[in-house]
């Protein structure tokens, strides 16, 4: 199974937060007519989505539903160790002259 890092997470979820508040102030702003309001939604959505956002992000990163080991599709053996660079290379060239 291959998890992405604490850090991963944490960086996906700064970058959405932008994109997201940024949408969240400009139809605040829309629909108040007043950008000070547009903002402080914006800014109050910030704090509580960010932890809802990890959470959910973490909780998914613990189920295997959906997910493909990288091993499975390289060496078509549940559990084989995370292959390398090199072992990816050499495999596909056996594949090729195999066919």
């Amino acid at each position: 199974m291959i998890h992405e890092s604490q850090w991963r997470t944490i960086t996906k979820t700064l970058t959405w937060r932008v994109l997201a508040s940024l949408d969240t102030f400009i139809i605040a702003w829309i629909v108040t007519s007043d950008p000070l309001s547009g903002a402080t939604i914006a800014g109050i959505e910030v704090l509580t989505k960010i932890g809802l956002y990890y959470a959910h992000e973490r909780g998914w990163s613990h189920v295997d539903w959906g997910l493909t080991p990288f091993a499975k599709q390289v060496f078509d053996a549940p559990g084989s160790p995370r292959p390398t660079l090199v072992d990816v290379i050499r495999k596909g060239q056996e594949r090729f002259r195999n066919k």
